[in-house]
């Protein structure tokens, strides 16, 4: 496979940072301590911080109920940035050959909650409940529906990587020709199930989230959607920069390699050398044709837990990464699940778009106490500035049961 000539030629983003790229962009240096919420309720006799989203979400008064849920809500404002790309595309390649591969953990869940809650109270489930809304494909099932996509439509839910896998399912399909383009991304959002769940496993913090602190004591759950529109690149510019096909000065930014392992170590804690994550960077920069030298911003996974921060230091050094400008966005966002490797790739997208003009790294929010056990590595701060433009990022996105993504956006210019 030749991953540069897969294009994500667009990008739909909501999360607790803000809607859209611009806003999404601006608040991850300008309001780094109102990203976050504290909210009572989904804990009992707790109050945690949580990613929420507090913008108002779309009505769904004229929506069918198989389609009313939050997660559907946070999906359509991310789709509603995309849709004249969307709409492109259909005229272009006809709606048969595009596509939509969606990461999600939570689908309807939260409604579903809602419904069991109603059944307790009153002895039967709610007239306008369906079981549908809380299928793993209910969210990429709305979105072709939506857009009037005829093409494949399905789901990735193999836990936080499932939006960075989503991306890497759409290049195969691009790569193949199955499809001509594909809305990919990942979605998720706040449930009562997601939250006690990662709370018995004593890893959820009710204060921020604090990465690769010595005083770190866990993650804060968020919820979000980020979609991209992926697409395969002209002939024309594959290895012709050159040949004068197309005009000097246009760029583009590319999938430009992707890794996967699964290192089955256990259920929820990482190998401990960071041997899965460590093979999925490798096998990323080696399908990009980059090495870790070429590499000027990596996004960690960065969950504020103990096991998960190490584990991560650990395989940078390993990988040699130790001197790259790097940061855990998490902070701003909340862990957002199954959206981050979406979301946290969107990031990347946006550090090499041109609403980075002043050439700002994604900073790392923590309290400064860096935590020795770990690897050393180069964090972010909020005022950092390269003398050059972002050309090259790499995204990390470890799931539960080992299943590790590593993924690398760059600039191309044709």
């Amino acid at each position: 496979m030749d991953p540069v000539n897969i294009i994500l030629t667009d990008l739909g983003i909501v999360s607790a940072l803000g809607q859209g790229p611009q806003q999404t962009w601006q608040n991850l240096f300008d309001s780094p301590h109102g990203c976050m919420s504290r909210q009572s309720g989904w804990i009992d006799g707790e109050t945690i911080t949580v990613g929420v989203i507090t913008e108002p979400l779309p009505d769904t008064s004229d929506w069918v109920d198989t389609d009313k849920s939050r997660c559907n809500q946070l999906t359509f404002m991310a789709y509603q940035q995309i849709k004249p790309s969307v709409d492109a595309a259909i005229k272009k390649y006809g709606s048969e050959r595009v596509g939509v591969i969606l990461g999600t953990s939570t689908s309807g869940t939260l409604e579903a909650e809602q419904a069991f809650r109603h059944q307790k109270q009153h002895g039967q489930m709610p007239k306008d409940y369906d079981y549908c809304i809380q299928e793993m494909g209910a969210p990429a099932k709305y979105v072709a529906k939506l857009a009037g996509i005829d093409g494949l439509a399905m789901s990735v839910s193999t836990a936080c990587s499932s939006g960075a896998k989503a991306l890497i399912s759409a290049a195969n399909m691009l790569e193949i020709g199955m499809l001509d383009a594909v809305v990919a991304g990942g979605v998720d959002c706040l449930c009562r199930l997601t939250l006690n769940g990662f709370h018995a496993l004593e890893s959820l913090s009710f204060d921020l989230t604090n990465p690769f602190s010595a005083n770190r004591n866990g993650i804060n759950i968020g919820e979000g959607a980020a979609l991209f529109m992926v697409e395969r690149a002209p002939s024309s510019i594959i290895d012709k920069d050159a040949s004068g096909a197309v005009e000097k000065g246009d760029s583009v930014i590319v999938l430009a390699g992707f890794g996967e392992s699964s290192d089955a170590h256990h259920m929820s804690a990482p190998h401990p050398e960071g041997d899965g994550a460590l093979g999925a960077m490798q096998q990323a920069l080696k399908s990009s044709g980059l090495t870790i030298d070429d590499i000027d911003y990596i996004n960690l996974h960065g969950t504020a837990t103990a096991k998960n921060d190490l584990m991560e230091g650990t395989a940078l050094a390993r990988l040699g990464g130790q001197h790259v400008p790097c940061s855990s966005t998490k902070p701003f966002t909340g862990h957002t699940l199954a959206g981050a490797g979406a979301i946290e790739a969107g990031i990347c997208y946006l550090a090499m778009s041109p609403l980075n003009s002043e050439n700002q790294l994604p900073p790392h929010h923590f309290d400064g106490i860096y935590d020795q056990q770990i690897a050393p590595l180069t964090l972010t701060a909020k005022n950092n500035r390269r003398d050059t433009p972002i050309k090259a990022c790499l995204s990390n996105s470890f799931a539960f049961g080992g299943s590790n993504v590593s993924l690398i956006l760059a600039r191309k210019s044709l």
